[in-house]
C-alpha cells in the first residue's frame, strides 16, 4: 500500500525546480502536496545543514556541483518520500499520474520523470545515490525549468 507520504512528494518531486529564475506557483499545489512538501522539507533540514538561500538557488537552477550537503537534502527528500525505489532506482508511475497537477499530467511529463530517473539509474556502477539524485533533479530542472518544485 502506497504511503500518503509517498504520494505527496511523488507530486512535489515530479514539477522538478520551476522556471529559471521562478518556482511554480505554489497555488497549483493541492493541499495534501502543500503539507506533505512542507513535512519533508522540514525533515531533511533536521538532517542535513542547508540554507533558505541554498535551497533558494536550486529552485533557480543554480546547482552547485560541490555542495554535498545540498546533495544529501536532495537525497533524503526522495527518500523519504518513498516515491523512488532506491534499491533499484525505479520511480512510481503510478504516483507521478495521480499527483501531478491537472495541466501537467500529461504523457510529457510522466515521460519526462521517468526519462530523468533513468538518466539517474544509468550511471556507473558505484555511483552514490546522493549524485544519483543529484542527477535526476538537474535532468527535470533543465528538462522544464517552469515546472520544476524544489522544498
Amino acid at each position: 500500500m502506497v504511503s500518503e507520504m509517498e504520494i505527496l512528494f511523488c507530486l512535489s518531486v515530479f514539477l522538478g525546480i520551476t522556471s529559471t529564475f521562478a518556482q511554480m506557483d505554489e497555488s497549483k499545489y493541492n493541499v495534501a502536496l502543500k503539507e506533505f512538501s512542507k513535512a519533508l522539507h522540514d525533515e531533511c533540514v533536521k538532517h542535513h545543514k542547508v540554507t533558505d538561500d541554498e535551497i533558494w538557488k536550486l529552485k533557480t537552477g543554480i546547482f552547485d556541483d560541490n555542495n554535498d550537503e545540498m546533495k544529501n537534502y536532495v537525497l533524503c527528500l526522495w527518500k523519504e518520500s518513498g516515491t523512488l525505489d532506491l534499491s533499484t532506482f525505479r520511480l512510481s508511475k503510478l504516483l507521478v499520474e495521480v499527483y501531478i497537477p491537472k495541466e501537467l499530467n500529461n504523457g510529457d511529463h510522466v515521460t519526462m520523470y521517468l526519462d530523468c530517473t533513468t538518466r539517474g539509474r544509468e550511471l556507473p556502477t558505484g555511483t552514490p545515490l546522493k549524485e544519483r539524485t543529484w542527477t535526476v533533479a538537474k535532468c527535470l530542472q533543465q528538462t522544464d525549468p517552469e515546472n520544476f518544485v524544489m522544498f
